[in-house]
């Protein structure tokens, strides 16, 4: 499902999707699966699967594992893989990651 999209430099689009089936929250803590499709023109794309948990009363986000593809929308060669989950950030305000926070948050 698109949650949102943002416009990156003066020819990209970020758009980003996410697993509507959140996983169920254990204290203030959700996991969600997305996907962040990078499109620079018709012919030069790139994307990421992701799992990233969410602190929904921290206001804070971490990486879990993420996969990088060549082409968009999760196709092509895979190009990366990270699996060490990363250190939990503050969301800024007015983001891509507040927007899937909001969305990852709001039925908790």
């Amino acid at each position: 499902m698109k949650v949102t999209s943002s416009t990156v430099g003066v020819s990209g689009t970020l758009i980003a999707y996410a697993d509507p089936d959140v996983v169920p929250k254990y204290s203030e803590r959700v996991k969600m699966r997305e996907m962040h499709d990078f499109r620079r023109s018709n012919l030069s794309n790139t994307s990421s699967k992701k799992r990233v948990e969410y602190d929904c009363n921290k206001k804070e986000f971490r990486q879990l594992n993420a996969t990088y593809y060549s082409e968009g929308m999760g196709k092509g060669s895979v190009v990366m893989n990270v699996s060490d989950p990363g250190q939990w950030e503050e969301i800024l305000p007015d983001t891509v990651t507040e927007k899937m926070w909001k969305f990852a948050c709001k039925n908790q």
